[in-house]
């Protein structure tokens, strides 16, 4: 299923390398109809996660991870990262970012509206005060070092 199948009528996005590079927001909240009711009986769409392309521009992507099927069920592949970039990319759903920071926040939830986004970036905020986002690891840190040496 391709992007434009999904998309509701919104400005199209401009896609780059198989990536959503403009109107992320937008595009992330139109391009899921239905949700799915989570064990916690919260309610989800998207699930996001993120991580680096290889690609120059756009060094970081952002995918959902779990996926609505024809019949009404979930596909869930949280934790599961290729496998849900491969899904993704195969939907059409893979947002791209040339900042680590921006594709972590997208991820977190920044897309959102109303409610769930308030909600959201305060989640973030608590885990970037906690010191807990991995864009503040040494990991991180020694990795993005290690990029701009070559």
């Amino acid at each position: 299923m391709a992007l434009s199948d999904n998309f509701k009528g919104q400005k199209n996005p401009r896609v780059k390398d198989g990536m959503i590079v403009s109107n992320r927001k937008a595009t992330a909240y139109s391009i899921r109809s239905s949700a799915r009711q989570n064990v916690d009986k919260t309610v989800s769409t998207h699930k996001m996660e993120w991580g680096e392309t290889g690609n120059k521009k756009y060094k970081y992507s952002v995918n959902p991870t779990i996926f609505p099927e024809k019949n009404g069920t979930w596909k869930d592949l949280e934790g599961q990262g290729p496998s849900a970039l491969k899904e993704a990319t195969k939907r059409g759903e893979v947002f791209g970012f040339k900042s680590a920071k921006r594709a972590e926040k997208f991820s977190a939830g920044s897309w959102k509206k109303g409610q769930d986004r308030k909600e959201a970036m305060k989640n973030y905020r608590s885990a970037k005060k906690a010191g807990e986002l991995y864009t503040q690891s040494k990991e991180f840190k020694d990795r993005k070092k290690q990029i701009r040496k070559k």
